[in-house]
């Protein structure tokens, strides 16, 4: 009985060693996303995918910390398929900020990670310009700033502007000044294994399809003339033509009109045109000004044009053509349809309603 009652022990042992030898077996519960970046129209939808390990937990969707998402930022199912809001969430007050300069390679005090920091200018509405949105920059001295970017961090400076960290750009963009910067809402895609830690994320842009450009893309303009840029600009992807218009180094612009006034002193400017509708959409172009000293015609391409047709391109050659040019066909000025190609060429589309007129047509004449 002895014997048999010291086997009992013997196996009771060997079994509670194994039991702790299994209780230190564990496995990590990893999580990644697929793709993790991600630019998404309005209205589309994009599939992420899940690559779990250590765990058959089901795989909980977030938008922006809400399950599920919502109307707002964007739905996701239980498959990870993300459909994008009809139109873009709001920001609040859209507001355009002036920046002071750009540097890479620097970091904010306290983000504990190195970037590229935006310094705005005091006296604007910097409640959204926060880490998880993003930073749409237009209008910069040197066009690698002039994109968008995901806000890591921002805090106020201890110089009194405002400095807003984006990740570090290779290839050592050289630093930047002068611009607008506006933001827009991010939105972040989380996915989390039920019951565990394991968490990855996704960023998405959304791109409203709203496009902005302005044709030609470069002007020249006289010293203290002004030049309506109103014209030059279109708006593709949604009815509201509506921008906003902001120049950068010298001269002065209304925002609403787009009417640009040269300064008295020769330089270069930058003039933009952001989408009301969406300002991360924007246009701009260079603007040249230089002393203006009046015009010559040498000759006119074509020298006859088709009486009552809808329209007549005519190329003139000559010198000192500017972009503030004016043209006067049969005494009556043409207001729109004047192209400056070179400071030799410019090309001027004759409407109908001189083109209908039986009197003699006069040679074209410029003027300042």
């Amino acid at each position: 009985m002895k014997g048999w009652a010291g086997w009992l022990g013997l196996a009771l042992l060997t079994t509670v060693g194994l039991a702790g030898c299994g209780s230190n077996s564990t496995t990590a519960v990893t999580l990644t996303v697929s793709p993790n970046v991600a630019t998404v129209l309005l209205n589309t939808s994009v599939q992420f995918v899940p690559t779990a390990a250590g765990s058959t937990n089901t795989v909980d969707w977030s938008v922006n910390g809400v399950l599920g998402g919502n109307a707002t930022v964007g739905t996701i199912d239980v498959s990870g398929l993300y459909t994008a809001p009809a139109t873009l969430p709001s920001v609040g007050s859209g507001v355009v900020a002036q920046i002071v300069s750009i540097v890479n390679n620097s970091a904010i005090p306290g983000s504990g990670a190195t970037g590229a920091v935006v310094q705005l200018k005091p006296g604007s509405d910097f409640s959204q310009f926060v880490a998880g949105n993003q930073i749409t920059i237009a209008g910069n001295s040197v066009a690698t700033w002039n994109a968008t970017f995901p806000i890591s961090f921002a805090a106020q400076l201890s110089n009194g502007n405002y400095g807003v960290q984006i990740p570090f750009q290779s290839g050592s963009p050289a630093n930047g000044t002068g611009g607008t910067a506006t933001i827009a809402v991010g939105i972040t895609i989380t996915a989390q294994i039920e019951n565990t830690s394991a968490v990855a994320n996704a960023t998405v842009t959304l791109d409203s399809g709203i496009r902005v450009s302005i044709s030609p893309s470069s002007f020249t303009i006289g010293t203290n003339e002004t030049f309506n840029f109103f014209p030059t600009f279109a708006v593709s992807g949604t009815s509201n033509q509506t921008v906003i218009w902001g120049v950068t180094g010298l001269g002065t612009i209304d925002p609403n009109s787009g009417l640009y006034t040269a300064p008295g002193a020769t330089g270069t400017a930058t003039v933009t045109a952001t989408s009301a509708v969406d300002t991360a959409q924007f246009a701009t172009a260079t603007v040249t000004i230089v002393t203006a000293t009046d015009p010559t015609i040498t000759s006119i391409t074509p020298s006859t044009g088709a009486l009552g047709a809808t329209s007549q391109q005519v190329y003139l050659s000559g010198s000192s053509f500017i972009s503030t040019t004016s043209v006067l066909v049969n005494h009556t000025p043409i207001l729109t349809g004047i192209v400056s190609l070179s400071s030799s060429t410019l090309l001027v589309v004759v409407p109908d309603s001189i083109l209908s007129s039986t009197q003699a047509t006069t040679p074209p004449r410029l003027c300042r």
